[in-house]
């Protein structure tokens, strides 16, 4: 019985590691996807998406959510698509989705204190929050937030 319970965790185990594996290697190959027609990039948390904001020196745009949150999936198939909030938020942001089910997406959900979903947050290259909106936006909303966020961005980038 005992050596059962041992083949069957090695098993599990095994199934685990393939499977993250190939979750790694697909982030690899792919940097970024689109939820409509916002273009959402790849990272594996936030201090990389924050990275790579500050390589294409640019604010990030980030929508915590979770695979269950009804609002979010509304913003997913009526904000994202839109072609002019895309167009908008493709050209002035980089812009990242964060998973709260997630360990490093609940450590973060903890540190931004994000109580609602989708909470929406524009940070500059240090984490620092230029504009935040808790719960979900439509066009306009999320344009004006985003408006905001880049007056900040701008005014604290020409005082560097």
């Amino acid at each position: 019985m005992k050596f059962m319970k041992t083949v069957l965790l090695l098993f599990v185990l095994t199934m685990f590691s393939c499977k993250t594996k190939s979750a790694i290697m697909q982030v690899e190959e792919k940097t970024s996807y689109l939820d409509g027609k916002v273009e959402f990039i790849k990272a594996i948390d936030l201090t990389e998406a924050i990275e790579k904001a500050e390589e294409q020196k640019k604010p990030l745009f980030v929508e915590f959510e979770a695979d269950w949150c009804l609002p979010c999936k509304l913003m997913s198939e009526e904000v994202f698509t839109h072609q002019e909030t895309a167009d908008f938020l493709n050209k002035n942001f980089v812009n990242y989705k964060l998973d709260i089910e997630t360990s490093s997406g609940a450590t973060m959900k903890m540190l931004y204190g994000v109580n609602i979903l989708p909470t929406l947050i524009f940070l500059d290259h240090k984490g620092r929050a230029l504009s935040r909106n808790d719960g979900s936006l439509m066009h306009t909303g999320l344009i004006n937030l985003a408006n905001e966020a880049l007056s900040k961005w701008e005014a604290v980038n020409q005082d560097s």
